[in-house]
């Protein structure tokens, strides 16, 4: 059976006014590669971004759990430095 690494639901950022993300869900399991695709526009890095808690001026909802644990109510600083390794823009999601 996989373990659960990541699993997103229903996230959504605003940029302001503009929602630029929109219930966006994601599981990731243990060994897995994912790999998010799209036009330019489509949120890809505003969706990267809000994973790892670097949005702080976006109103970010929607719920994280990280290796089991619920994220939601907790300091985005205290999860962010937990999934940045795993994803970064322009680099390979690879485990610290």
């Amino acid at each position: 059976m996989a373990t659960n690494i990541l699993k997103i639901s229903n996230l959504k950022v605003a940029y302001g006014g503009i929602q630029a993300v929109k219930g966006v869900s994601l599981e990731v399991n243990d060994g897995e590669l994912v790999t998010l695709i799209g036009a330019n526009g489509a949120g890809k890095t505003t969706t990267l971004k809000a994973i790892t808690g670097t949005l702080p001026q976006c109103k970010v909802e929607g719920e994280m759990h990280y290796m089991g644990e619920h994220t939601k109510g907790t300091p985005r600083s205290a999860w962010s430095s937990k999934s940045w390794p795993w994803c970064r823009k322009g680099a390979a999601c690879l485990r610290a």
